[in-house]
């Protein structure tokens, strides 16, 4: 008997226990989480697909730097460049890596606390899209695949993880939006209040800030650095599902 299952299911699990627990508050910098990964998309993703589909663009992996430098830009806009150069460019990288991006057509299965068969099922969700972006990234029918797989996902969510909705809400509310790269004729809107609430105040009135202290300073540091800790459980921990699926299967 093969005991590998049955050590990666529990390992899953955590891996989705710590990201629930990370992204709960998540915003990074001035931007909530979802518009920020609106931003990265919109601005960077899109048009990096976009020359990809129409040939302006013929190789992935070697024009990845382009897509790299542009979500930088978008990082330092929403934390006001507080950090260096430096910093942003490996935190950049380390959360948005170039497997997920040529390899997996920016879709994985997104982890979540539910049963085995989710994780069993699950990769046959993205199958058909993984195998016909790997193959041809010009191909038309990439709009409808993606729809296919996200939408997939999303009733195998419902059906295997029923108690899971308020814990994974800004993970899905992401996942579920109406992006797809490949639809070329598409606009993607910007998040609504209603998906994206607004950042709440600190509660300035029970606990008046004084004016001689710095703390604005240190808290919009302290913020930005946490969300930043909460943002990599999303796409940094997708990337270790390709390996984990291949021995499930």
């Amino acid at each position: 008997m093969n005991p590998q299952p049955f050590v990666i299911f529990p390992l899953l699990i955590l891996i989705a226990l710590l990201m629930d627990f990370q992204m709960a508050t998540a915003s990074i910098g001035s931007c909530s989480f979802h518009m920020y990964f609106y931003k990265t998309r919109a601005t960077c993703e899109i048009p990096f697909y976009r020359r990809l589909q129409l040939g302006l663009t013929t190789n992935c992996s070697n024009n990845f730097e382009t897509l790299i430098s542009c979500i930088k830009n978008v990082t330092r806009v929403c934390e006001d460049s507080w950090r260096s150069d430096e910093w942003i460019d490996m935190d950049v990288r380390w959360k948005f890596r170039k497997q997920f991006y040529c390899q997996n057509g920016a879709l994985l299965l997104p982890l979540a606390l539910c049963g085995k068969k989710y994780y069993e099922k699950g990769p046959q969700c993205v199958r058909s899209y993984h195998r016909k972006f790997r193959k041809n990234i010009t191909d038309p029918s990439l709009c409808n695949e993606y729809s296919k797989a996200k939408s997939c996902i999303q009733k195998l969510l419902k059906k295997e993880c029923p108690a899971n909705k308020k814990s994974r809400s800004l993970h899905m509310n992401v996942l579920f939006d109406s992006y797809n790269p490949f639809c070329i004729n598409r606009i993607y809107l910007p998040p609504t209040t209603v998906a994206t609430p607004p950042r709440k105040p600190q509660e300035i009135t029970k606990q008046p800030i004084k004016p001689d202290k710095k703390t604005p300073q240190r808290n919009t540091l302290a913020t930005s650095n946490a969300s930043c800790n909460k943002l990599c459980f999303d796409i940094f921990f997708q990337t270790l599902l390709v390996p984990l699926f291949l021995l499930l299967n």
